[in-house]
């Protein structure tokens, strides 16, 4: 297990560098309450998510808590016709961001919450949030849309959002790799 982690390790710096030129792996302190750390995706699993996930060119694209970019940055090399947005609300990790992405990807250093309405059509979620904040999330999506693909990536709050049976579909994907020892699940939930 310890060699399989120091591959992924490895493998996701090497792809920073030759996408980023800089690492983005690392973990970066939460800095308001009902929010979550900043932990990067790594390289395997956005390649994972993304072959099993329809992305049409026309879609507008957002990050929500986009950390240094690796989203933004894989996005922009796999879709490149289409509009990339990411949200950060640690303005530290904000500027780095900043630094690091190309005129490609739109970031904003806001809270998504505090937003009046949220458009988009897919929206990427790495556990950004507490359990309340991601029902308040969904429900501005729902009201901001009237279509729109939420891809949930280590779906930890994914209970909250019980209420919404009515109003969203929920599917699982499970992502899984015998030679990585993964069983990662990826939650997709869409307006019914």
């Amino acid at each position: 297990m310890r060699v399989l982690r120091l591959f992924t390790a490895i493998e996701n710096r090497i792809f920073d560098i030759l996408y980023a030129r800089k690492f983005l792996t690392r973990k970066t302190p939460a800095i308001q309450h009902g929010c979550k750390d900043t932990v990067s995706t790594d390289w395997y699993s956005l390649v994972s998510i993304f072959k099993l996930i329809e992305v049409d060119k026309s879609e507008v694209l957002i990050d929500i808590g986009c950390g240094l970019g690796r989203v933004l940055i894989f996005w922009s090399k796999k879709y490149p016709s289409n509009r990339i947005v990411g949200y950060e609300l640690n303005p530290i990790v904000f500027r780095e961001c900043k630094n690091i992405l190309t005129k490609k990807a739109e970031i904003y250093c806001r809270n998504v919450l505090l937003e009046e309405k949220i458009y988009g059509d897919l929206f990427f979620l790495f556990n950004p949030f507490g359990e309340k904040e991601l029902l308040k999330f969904t429900k501005k999506i729902i009201q901001s849309n009237k279509k729109f693909k939420i891809v949930y990536f280590y779906p930890v709050h994914i209970d909250a959002l019980s209420t919404l049976k009515k109003e969203i579909l929920i599917e699982i994907i499970v992502i899984k790799s015998r030679v990585r020892a993964i069983h990662q699940k990826v939650v997709v939930i869409t307006k019914k």
